[in-house]
């Protein structure tokens, strides 16, 4: 399509970033008036600083985010909290999401990024929203459980938050690929080696066992983590598993829950559901092996004669 191109004149840049600023006031004006409208902003409003990335001159994205929110914040004033709490952390979002296209990092690594961006922006929104409106989304979120449970509630708060911002970022991504799909995009490039996914999983599981012992609330953050790499992995192993993986994988499902059920009362009860990273392991040593004997095989053949 002509219009997803690269733009290099001024005249051009400043009119495209013009009418994505006045598209995401419009939408801002939108959810002011209809609430629900808000999901639709989520979405949305992440293309344009997306666009801008993907499209213009690095240097003009910032001027971009900071100009989308200031039209925005110049026809919605009365609405501030959504614009602090919806808006301008989905430009920031779209904007890094284009960033990384442009840069052509591969989607794994960049969403991972993306997720944990989210999560500091929507933690830092929700500093913000306690000093200005004296509103506290953790008090909210303790006591949608029994007083029994709210120690528990206080530990998976920030793996919450994460999948929060995971879901969030995919949701982003699905749609970004979706409205860009006609859009010319180079190939990313593979500048990492295919062990990486491993390496991060691995440094994730031993932030589990170690905050384990220290912070049950970083734990099951780390734990978070360690899904996302492990899931990543099976991805990218399981097209490739020969037939007879399959049985060591069902093993490993049995004697996970075997393990769950003769170590879950030993642990503390706030921090017995890390144990649900058992099978992730074993998955992740089947995925290893597979991915071990898939590259011996490749130098194999090459080694024919």
């Amino acid at each position: 399509m002509h219009f997803l191109r690269a733009r290099e004149r001024p005249a051009e840049i400043i009119a495209v970033m013009a009418l994505f600023s006045a598209l995401d006031a419009a939408l801002a004006l939108l959810s002011a008036f209809f609430p629900a409208a808000t999901a639709f902003l989520m979405l949305v409003v992440p293309l344009s600083s997306a666009f801008i990335a993907m499209t213009c001159p690095l240097k003009a994205l910032p001027l971009f985010v900071l100009s989308a929110f200031g039209t925005s914040l110049a026809v919605s004033f009365f609405d501030f909290q959504t614009l602090l709490f919806y808006l301008l952390p989905a430009l920031i979002i779209g904007a890094a999401y284009g960033l990384f296209e442009r840069l052509r990092v591969p989607s794994i690594y960049h969403l991972f990024l993306e997720a944990i961006l989210a999560m500091a922006l929507f933690l830092l929104t929700l500093l913000l929203g306690k000093g200005i409106y004296g509103i506290s989304f953790y008090d909210l979120f303790l006591q949608a459980a029994s007083p029994e449970k709210q120690a528990y509630m206080s530990h998976v708060f920030l793996l919450f938050c994460y999948s929060y911002s995971l879901a969030q970022t995919l949701l982003t991504h699905l749609f970004t690929r979706l409205v860009f799909s006609k859009m010319k995009r180079q190939e990313p490039l593979d500048r990492l080696k295919p062990f990486w996914p491993y390496l991060f999983a691995s440094v994730s599981l031993i932030g589990i066992i170690g905050c384990s012992f220290v912070s049950a609330g970083f734990a099951y953050l780390f734990l978070g983590f360690f899904f996302y790499w492990v899931l990543v992995t099976c991805v990218k192993e399981m097209p490739t598993q020969p037939k007879w993986m399959l049985a060591p994988e069902i093993a490993s499902i049995f004697i996970s829950i075997l393990i769950f059920a003769a170590f879950f009362s030993a642990i503390p009860e706030d921090k017995g559901l890390l144990l649900t990273g058992v099978p992730f392991a074993f998955f992740l040593a089947i995925n290893a092996i597979n991915g071990a004997l898939r590259v011996k095989r490749a130098r194999h053949k090459i080694n024919e004669p």
